[in-house]
């Protein structure tokens, strides 16, 4: 409850979804299940949660929010604290560690990027999950200058996994045994692709195993012409404004 209370902030001031009451009790509510997942995560297990929000009362203090969508792949938020300015920044590990050169310790202190952020991802990957890091630092101006994104601290490494829904499995055998092929379309990484795949019953233990080797899945993963993540903002902005679905879909390996 200690640690969690040490990234209330990071959590809710840099998110989507808001802290309501229902039925006498927070939640989070907002269009983000995994905003809503992680804010709920805090408010369960934080003894401090009042004094959190109160802190953040954010409109007079948030000086910049950035919501996370698919160009930028991340959120952001810079907030005004004690004289200084401290950016809040969150999302998926593969774009955050680039920007950061240290991380809290269990005892609080910033300590260089070592092999144990390195071994946390792999350890939160094999959970079939989205790895998510949260990242902060201190600055003497709310302004996004040349070399903002450097020398971000690691607060947090979090994993969100989503749960397959009841019977997904069964369906899928029925589908298979009555000749219907089918094929699943995601953008999250190849490993937790091919674990839902095995989960689900579209691959077989087997298969799941050559299609992690491979790098690339099997007949029952999409083979596209490359990942959409990987492309330059300016390009994933051209798709998005300038294609229709289809055409957009096709292009991204279908």
């Amino acid at each position: 409850k200690e640690k969690v209370d040490k990234i209330a902030v990071d959590v809710i001031a840099n998110s989507s979804s808001k802290v309501i009451t229902a039925n006498e009790r927070p939640v989070a509510k907002g269009q983000s299940a995994i905003d809503n997942a992680m804010i709920n995560y805090v408010i369960s297990h934080s003894d401090k949660l009042n004094d959190t929000l109160k802190n953040i009362e954010m409109d007079a203090r948030i000086k910049m929010k950035i919501p996370f969508n698919n160009v930028y792949n991340y959120s952001l938020a810079i907030l005004e604290e004690d004289k200084e300015y401290t950016a809040y920044i969150k999302g998926a590990s593969e774009y955050i560690l680039k920007m950061c050169t240290k991380y809290y310790n269990n005892e609080g202190d910033e300590v260089p990027i070592d092999k144990t952020i390195d071994d946390v991802i792999k350890e939160y990957t094999a959970m079939n999950g989205s790895v998510i890091i949260l990242a902060k630092k201190t600055m003497e101006s709310p302004e996004i200058k040349e070399d903002f994104y450097t020398n971000f601290v690691i607060s947090a490494i979090l994993a969100v996994c989503d749960e397959v829904q009841d019977n997904v499995d069964k369906a899928i055998v029925k589908c298979k045994d009555a000749g219907i092929e089918i094929k699943m379309v995601t953008s999250d990484s190849i490993q937790n692709s091919v674990k839902t795949c095995e989960e689900i019953k579209l691959l077989s233990e087997e298969e799941a195993k050559s299609a992690v080797n491979a790098v690339m899945a099997t007949k029952a993963v999409s083979q596209g012409k490359f990942s959409f993540r990987n492309l330059m903002n300016a390009k994933m902005t051209q798709l998005h404004k300038g294609m229709n679905a289809s055409d957009f879909f096709e292009h991204c390996g279908g």
